[in-house]
């Protein structure tokens, strides 16, 4: 990991503070699952699979009760940025025959929700404004590997109804051979207004960074950190940027938080800064207007797809 002031150490999939850190908020917000400091544990999101392989929950019991080995040491500064990045081990290869296999649960798995990815069908935003990106068409579907074990998970948003979508992130199973879920944000954008502002940002692997923003006058701007434990992908941390006017209305108020605890401004602003530094793609996105947001995401590549696109690539790759 890169630039990051504060030493951390494994253990039972969660990172925890271990010395010295200068910047407290960016590193609890990256990296502390389960701070010691604050006694905030992780939210896990429950799978909606009832038929999900009873093996899942013996590996997130598992990686809980045991201590791994390993000690990361994050330097202070990025002179010794070369040094950090060669002792982080790098994403296994992965076997062909094991990417067709689950490409082929891919792809069975939209085809069966077909409809419902289709049906979130209000992506499509012309952009008002140059200061806001939005996509250019419906793209609900993503390939990426945000776990680090090399290979790709499916991102897929699908409507609910004609008003709410969910997103779901899937990964494979070897050893089942079955396609299970691994994260699902239900009401994840809603047909308002053009659609939630959002964006899914992958950052380190084992880390997802999503943003959502929403509101009338009074705003919400939420950032947060998920964090992969092995089995499933856990709520780490997030930091909010609320706006409301004033009584007259000739001002806005803008209040800060981090993990539900007032923040300042500044220190808002660090924490939001150094995650960003983090970012090397975008998933999925709608609707962005926050100027440092959009600077950030559209310097990186995109890996959103439409239903067709997705439908395409993954039939040819078989």
């Amino acid at each position: 990991m890169r630039g990051l002031t504060a030493r951390v150490l494994i253990k039972g999939g969660n990172m925890k503070k271990r010395a010295l850190v200068s910047c407290v908020l960016a590193a609890a917000l990256l990296l502390s699952a389960c701070s010691g400091d604050s006694g905030r544990r992780s939210r896990c999101d429950r799978d909606d699979d009832d038929d999900r392989d009873s093996r899942h929950e013996r590996e997130t019991e598992q990686t809980e009760e045991t201590e791994l080995p390993t000690e990361i040491t994050v330097e202070e500064t990025r002179a010794t940025e070369t040094t950090v990045e060669t002792t982080v081990e790098t994403a296994p290869a992965v076997s062909d025959e094991l990417r067709t296999a689950a490409y082929t649960g891919y792809l069975e798995l939209i085809e069966e929700n077909e409809d419902e990815i289709r049906a979130y069908n209000w992506m499509s935003v012309s952009p008002s404004s140059r200061s806001v990106m939005a996509p250019s068409e419906d793209v609900p579907l993503a390939l990426y590997d945000v776990t680090g074990d090399g290979l790709e998970e499916l991102f897929m948003m699908k409507a609910d109804n004609q008003m709410y979508a969910t997103l779901y992130v899937y990964t494979y199973d070897e050893s089942s051979e079955s396609v299970y879920n691994i994260l699902t944000l239900e009401y994840f954008d809603v047909l308002a207004g053009g659609g939630g502002r959002y964006a899914i940002v992958p950052l380190d692997p084992g880390f997802l960074f999503v943003f959502t923003s929403s509101g009338d006058e009074d705003w919400t701007d939420t950032y947060t950190i998920y964090q992969y434990n092995g089995s499933v992908m856990c709520e780490s941390g997030n930091i909010e940027e609320y706006s409301y006017p004033t009584d007259d209305y000739s001002d806005t108020i803008y209040e800060y938080s981090m993990n539900g605890e007032t923040i300042t401004e500044s220190e808002f602003d660090s924490a939001l800064a150094e995650v960003y530094e983090y970012v090397e793609a975008l998933l999925q996105y709608n609707y962005l207007s926050q100027a440092d947001m959009v600077s950030v995401v559209s310097s990186v590549e995109s890996y959103a797809m439409s239903y067709d696109d997705m439908h395409d690539y993954l039939s040819n790759a078989i």
